[in-house]
């Protein structure tokens, strides 16, 4: 069950700690300033399909584990900071849709959308540096 899930997540985020990020970690020679690594100018987005079913939509509801509540969240990890776009380093729990995620996403890549498949999305100025 879930919590096999969450010992194979641990697995694999520690792995992209552990490789991934030390691998982008080191001044990109592609810009300008030296002092700006590779992940500085990257983004990661990490997800899991955990959480709500087919819906994702971020249904926060309760779910009852062990006659425990727990909140359902779609969780989602952002790695590096997009070109200066995002302020890294922070837990940031917003209200939102995962098209609204999706949305700031491409904000900050630099296209920013104001709609997704005919819905109304909103960027996560939480996420914005």
């Amino acid at each position: 069950g879930r919590s096999e899930f969450a010992t194979c997540q641990r697995w694999f985020y520690e792995r992209i700690v552990a490789k991934l990020l030390s691998t982008l970690d080191q001044p990109d020679p592609a810009d300008t300033d030296p002092t700006h690594t590779v992940l500085d100018n990257t983004l990661i987005y990490v997800c899991s399909e955990v959480s709500d079913g087919a819906n994702h939509n971020s249904d926060a509801s309760e779910v009852w584990l062990d006659g425990a509540p727990h909140a359902t969240y779609l969780p989602a990890v952002l790695i590096g900071g997009a070109g200066g776009w995002l302020a890294p380093g922070r837990v940031v729990d917003v209200s939102g849709t995962n098209l609204d995620l999706l949305a700031t996403l491409s904000a900050a890549m630099g296209v920013p959308v104001d709609a997704i498949g005919g819905q109304s999305v909103q960027i996560f100025q939480e996420l914005q540096a």
